[in-house]
């Protein structure tokens, strides 16, 4: 439970500076990802909830080919990968590969109907790491 809130807080600020700069910093995630001892701490002594080093394990995975096609396709930024990996490790595997995809439909669904107002050009960036939150959102919400 105190991971998952940490992630929600540490989302919520990501796409804000997602939104204004169009960037984040690499600083903000060597903080985040060096406080996830003590939420995964909180949550054992507070919970009795354990960590599952294979689900760690396809976490990372799961982000690091997230960056691995943003390096060779350019379609993600890198940070989009390691927010995807910040919510696996956080929450679990199945749920991360879930946000993702619930993220990627949710941004194709906006970015037509921003071409279609023609609010937006083709090749134009839009900040994914909202669409990651909504998603994380939705998923935490239903189950």
């Amino acid at each position: 439970m105190i991971k998952v809130i940490y992630l929600i807080v540490c989302m919520v600020l990501l796409s804000m500076e997602d939104i204004k700069y169009k960037s984040v910093k690499i600083l903000h995630f060597i903080i985040m990802f060096g406080c996830i001892p003590f939420a995964f701490i909180g949550d054992h002594i507070f919970f009795q909830l354990n960590i599952s080093w294979k689900s760690l394990l396809y976490s990372l995975l799961t982000g690091i080919g997230m960056f691995i096609i943003s390096k060779v396709t350019g379609l993600f930024g890198t940070a989009d990968g390691i927010v995807v990996s910040l919510i696996g490790i956080i929450t679990d595997w199945k749920m991360g590969i879930a946000v993702l995809l619930l993220s990627m439909l949710l941004i194709s669904f906006f970015g037509l109907i921003l071409l279609a107002v023609k609010k937006v050009k083709l090749k134009q960036e839009i900040p994914y790491i909202p669409f990651l939150l909504i998603s994380l959102v939705g998923v935490l919400l239903g189950g």
